[in-house]
């Protein structure tokens, strides 16, 4: 049997409230502001690292060619010249096919068709070639796999050189 007179009475202890004071306050808006700053921090790193903003290295001289752009194409649309772009792809790669024919439906033959094939966001996934007459009036190239939203540009010329016939920009939307 236990001996109760050598247990002694405690009191009980008193618990303190917890009391919000201006040091709590304070340091939860310091970390709350410090976590946003850190991710605006990843989110503008994420973001410049993905899209510099710049789509011309001279801003000024790409303005200088405005008018020259609306002259060019005042030509082209008097001439009636027409492009029909193909695209078509398999499991590794992107055939681009373009047929220029006249305002009567004629093949254009025996020019020089370029694709440049340029990524909305930036250059640095831009693709630039010179494509095959397969056919007469028919160009034809292929490309590894492109994946994505996709800026086709296609232009025809008489020439390394020359001014373009044809400017024609196409907006793709290509596969995964």
């Amino acid at each position: 049997m236990p001996d109760f007179g050598t247990l002694q009475a405690h009191a009980p202890q008193q618990v303190v409230p917890f009391r919000l004071t201006g040091w709590h306050v304070g340091s939860i808006a310091l970390v709350f502001f410090l976590i946003v700053a850190g991710m605006n921090a990843v989110m503008m790193r994420h973001a410049f690292r993905t899209m510099p903003g710049l789509d011309a290295r001279n801003g000024y001289d790409a303005s200088q060619q405005f008018n020259t752009s609306i002259k060019d194409a005042r030509i082209q649309a008097a001439r009636e010249w027409h492009t029909e772009l193909s695209v078509i792809q398999d499991g590794v790669s992107t055939l681009l096919t373009a047929a220029i024919n006249d305002k009567s439906g004629k093949p254009i033959s025996g020019m020089l068709l370029g694709f440049a094939v340029r990524h909305p966001a930036t250059q640095a996934h831009d693709v630039v070639s010179i494509a095959n007459e397969i056919a007469p009036g028919r160009y034809q190239i292929t490309h590894p796999k492109l994946i994505g939203n996709r800026d086709i540009e296609i232009r025809v010329t008489a020439g390394e050189g020359s001014r373009p016939f044809i400017l024609s920009r196409n907006r793709v939307a290509l596969g995964g």
